[in-house]
């Protein structure tokens, strides 16, 4: 395959490029690439939250964790929670590409938002038969067309079947996932320990190789000034995947 994580999100193994330097020595990084081994629990070091926790005479270091429980129904995005102690938690998910990102958040919209469109999409198609048929008895010539069925077909056919995006040419050996967090910035809880709202921004992680044992990243949080702040993680312990309820709130400020 050419999709990289089609083929690692469908739990197939595809075997790495394998350079002169790591040719034959079947090193840890060279291995194939399993999505189910990003799963677990993770330390996060944040230096930025460390510093917003020293603002308020906390003694904290910006210590965190980041749980991957398991993937998403569609199966092209890993789900977890962020949990920064004093600072902000938050849903986060994972995918390949930013394009994947958005097909996964669209996928976790309430049922009852689903309903309603639907509702919405009957009702304004039972105005349109309505409509439809009283031209017909108006007008014998509209009356004699079929439907137009032909443009309906074609954009199915034209509709890409690919959900992920490519990523870079080393994505096998550093497996990089774009990722969006929604949650509460709990450093700036007021005195009854209420936020202002939810919060949604967005990072960047890359695993150190296919094992997934430690990863570099960033963070973004526009209520706390962040942009690309850096955060790096090893993981704890692997854990198999485990249930999430995951509820994501669409018009959630950035």
């Amino acid at each position: 395959m050419d999709d990289w994580q089609d083929t690692a999100f469908s739990n197939r193994h595809v075997h790495n490029r394998i350079g002169k330097q790591g040719r034959g020595k079947g090193g840890k990084a060279n291995g194939a690439f399993n999505v189910q081994r990003a799963l677990g629990t993770y330390e996060v070091k944040c230096a930025a939250a460390g510093k917003v926790l020293r603002s308020v005479a906390s003694d904290a270091q910006g210590l965190g964790s980041l749980e991957i429980y398991t993937l998403n129904d569609l199966g092209n995005a890993l789900i977890g929670e962020l949990i920064m102690p004093g600072v902000l938690n938050g849903t986060v998910l994972m995918a390949g590409s930013r394009k994947t990102i958005k097909i996964a958040i669209e996928h976790l919209r309430p049922e009852e938002s689903e309903s309603e469109e639907s509702e919405v999409d009957e009702a304004a198609t039972h105005e349109e038969t309505i409509d439809s048929a009283e031209v017909r008895d108006d007008d014998d010539e509209v009356s004699d067309a079929g439907p137009d069925d032909d443009g309906d077909d074609n954009d199915e056919e034209s509709a890409p079947h690919d959900q992920v995006d490519e990523f870079e040419k080393n994505s096998f050996r550093t497996p990089k996932f774009w990722l969006k967090w929604q949650g509460q910035v709990t450093a700036q809880a007021g005195d009854d320990g209420v936020t202002d709202g939810l919060v949604t921004d967005s990072g960047y992680l890359v695993f150190s190789g296919n094992t997934c044992e430690r990863f570099n990243g960033t963070l973004s949080c526009s209520r706390l000034d962040w942009h690309n702040v850096k955060i790096t993680g090893f993981k704890l312990r692997s854990k198999p995947a485990r249930d999430f309820a995951v509820q994501w709130t669409h018009d959630a400020k950035t």
